[in-house]
């Protein structure tokens, strides 16, 4: 049976479409309005609606304008807030495009079914950027059905947005996170448990960064990141995603079960349950590119740890401007043991680097005189 589409349903995209943002007064909103003003500079400003500003009457007026709308809320409200805004769409207009970016795609899916939109659950795997894409960063994209109307501008968004894009069912994505972020989560959270019961006693954190490991660097490092993080988010990873007991359990099981084996001294058990059979279960490729990896961040880390470390903000970011910058140390005679470089949450470039002398030094404090001068840089200290 031929299935047809009403002229209301296929109306022509508008050229400039009109954005709306639920959850704009949040972290990854306030990247999503930022985002939209970038990349689409000829549409009119996006509207945001914060959660707890919400109202019925906002509600209606962001439906009724926006052609795209994007809900970028806690995990637990989307898929209500997403059922409560398509109770106010005008079903006889043509469809709009509706996105969400939580972290559990088959609830908000689900919702989006329900409405009288085109729709596309999205997960970008990462906090916002200090850039205005997701350049280097995934981005999973879940479907239930292909889009029509918002076909060729979608695909369009997805290059602008620029993340590594993988397709995934709801269903399977929700799987997968109980194991990429819940069960990555618990292992930080119970070290941090760990730790908060025995560290103490031992005098204090910094005795174990005192003798910290590269494995013990990047657990403390990631560790450090959960527990300055926001913890209703992380709840709600944990709390919200039906996948994650079954996943805790598997865990802690695992972790019992390595407790018995070590109390018992059976080194044949540990050998064979913990090493060979991961080995033989998830492929020698993967793990030797992982433990590849593994040493080039450990390298890092130790670059980081050098003593003499200077930090600088590049003012002009353009083709040539490192180069110059490089060459005022290469003539004043000072040796760089490292460079490293990040993005600063205004998304300025930061070097950061490792020197063979302190940067109290005559000729350093020449050196950031004269980039100075030259407007190249802006920030010239030890600290990130």
């Amino acid at each position: 049976m031929k299935r047809t589409v009403s002229t209301a349903a296929m109306a022509a995209v508008p050229a400039n479409p009109t954005f709306g943002v639920v959850g704009s007064g949040g972290a990854f909103g306030k990247w999503l309005v930022a985002f939209m003003r970038t990349h689409y500079p000829a549409s009119p400003e996006p509207q945001g609606i914060d959660v707890d500003s919400d109202s019925p009457e906002a509600r209606k007026k962001l439906v009724g304008e926006c052609d795209v709308v994007i809900f970028s809320v806690p995990i637990a409200a989307t898929p209500g807030l997403i059922r409560e805004y398509a109770s106010v769409v005008d079903a006889s207009k043509p469809k709009p495009l509706w996105l969400d970016v939580t972290s559990l795609k088959a609830p908000a899916v689900e919702a989006f079914s329900e409405a009288a939109v085109e729709a596309v659950g999205l997960h970008p795997m990462c906090a916002p950027p200090p850039t205005p894409s997701l350049h280097g960063r995934k981005l999973v994209v879940c479907q239930s059905k292909p889009l029509e109307r918002w076909s060729t501008w979608f695909d369009a968004f997805l290059r602008n947005i620029r993340g590594h894009q993988v397709h995934l069912k709801a269903e399977v994505h929700d799987r997968l996170m109980s194991l990429v972020q819940a069960g990555c989560h618990a292992g930080w959270l119970a070290q941090a448990h760990l730790w908060s019961q025995t560290v103490p006693g031992l005098g204090g954190l910094d005795k174990l960064l005192a003798v910290r490991t590269p494995s013990f660097a990047l657990l403390e490092k990631a560790t450090c990141r959960i527990l300055c993080g926001n913890p209703d988010l992380y709840a709600d990873i944990q709390l919200q995603n039906p996948e994650v007991p079954a996943t805790l359990r598997n865990l802690a099981q695992g972790m019992l079960q390595l407790a018995d084996t070590v109390q018992a001294g059976d080194r044949t058990a540990l050998i064979d349950n913990y090493f060979t059979k991961p080995r033989e279960s998830l492929g020698t490729e993967l793990l030797s590119d992982g433990n590849t990896d593994f040493e080039r961040l450990s390298h890092l880390l130790a670059d980081l740890d050098e003593p003499h470390p200077l930090v600088l903000t590049i003012v002009q970011d353009s083709p040539g401007t490192l180069s110059t910058v490089l060459a005022e140390f290469a003539s004043n005679g000072v040796n760089l043991r490292s460079i490293q470089s990040v993005r600063a949450k205004d998304g300025s470039v930061r070097f950061h680097l490792c020197l063979d002398r302190p940067a109290e030094d005559p000729a350093v404090t020449k050196i950031g005189d004269e980039l100075s001068k030259k407007g190249l840089i802006k920030l010239w200290d030890s600290s990130m």
